[in-house]
């Protein structure tokens, strides 16, 4: 009996070594996740899933798809992406009240200090390069404006990667 439980012991504990080596490779790439970009006036930005907010969502309605990717920092800075409606890969102009698509570029937790392409003078676009198994790719870089005043600030060198949830 000593035998067969000892056995059943080394079964288990080899089946249990196999699923944990079996997982630990990196089926899910959640840790590649990120958002980065150079702003006018601040310097680098980089919020990344493995320590910050990063994430993106499709949304489908009857008449048309949205999406939607975000990724900020633990000081409250970081970037809004909206898409819509959304096609597929391909580029998408900002600028404007009229175009449905925006990007902001939130510059700390501060109430009414976001940096929106949706004013006038804004001007910009987003580059989807990929869509595929769930997870979205692309560029970004925009002129972004406070409401009702003249500041502004230059994003360029945006890219992002994030899984779609």
């Amino acid at each position: 009996m000593k035998t067969i439980v000892f056995s059943l012991g080394k079964v288990a504990l080899f089946v249990i070594l196999f699923a944990f080596l079996a997982c630990s490779g990196e089926e899910n790439p959640s840790g590649n996740e990120e958002i980065s970009a150079s702003v006018s006036g601040v310097g680098s930005f980089t919020s990344s899933k493995d320590f910050d907010t990063v994430f993106g969502t499709k949304v489908v309605t009857e008449t048309a798809t949205a999406l939607n990717i975000q990724g900020t920092d633990n000081s409250g800075k970081g970037f809004l992406l909206r898409i819509s409606p959304y096609d597929g890969p391909g580029t998408y102009e900002l600028g404007g009240a009229d175009n449905e698509n925006l990007a902001i570029w939130i510059n700390g937790p501060t109430t009414g200090d976001q940096y929106s392409s949706a004013f006038q003078g804004s001007s910009g676009s987003i580059v989807v390069s990929a869509d595929a198994e769930g997870i979205v790719e692309g560029t970004f870089g925009f002129t972004g404006k406070l409401s009702d005043t003249s500041a502004a600030k230059t994003i360029t060198n945006g890219k992002f990667k994030v899984n779609l949830q």
